[in-house]
């Protein structure tokens, strides 16, 4: 999602981060839909359209959302797509989410997904 805002309106601090404060809250609404989405998805069985949502997201919303990926990564292993679990378990040790990391495998090696994510510290 895009807005046009033209740049001479623009003309103090407070204009930068009013225009900031609107990008960033409507990626947060994104975001929070998608996941929503994706996790409905996965949890009516629909895993294809769960996965095709997570990808979308992390391309078009934010790569940097650890639910995001620990999501994919039990999309993954519903699967059997060895290749996307790597990809999801990739970008949780690069942002250095251990906690969602083994809490994901331990999902993996369980196969008992639920779809769920909880509140992980870093």
């Amino acid at each position: 999602m895009f807005c046009a805002i033209q740049s001479e309106s623009v003309t103090t601090p407070d204009d930068v981060i009013t225009c900031w404060s609107i990008a960033q809250a409507s990626r947060l609404a994104r975001l929070e839909l998608y996941l929503a989405y994706a996790k409905a998805s996965a949890q009516a069985s629909n895993l294809d359209t769960a996965r095709d949502v997570l990808l979308e997201t992390t391309g078009h919303v934010t790569s940097e959302e650890p639910r995001v990926h620990f999501l994919m990564g039990q999309v993954a292993t519903a699967l059997d797509d060895n290749e996307l679990l790597s990809e999801a378990k990739a970008y949780l040790q690069y942002f250095q989410f251990d906690s969602w990391e083994r809490s994901l495998d331990e999902i993996v090696r369980s196969r008992s997904f639920d779809f769920e994510y909880g509140q992980f510290v870093r």
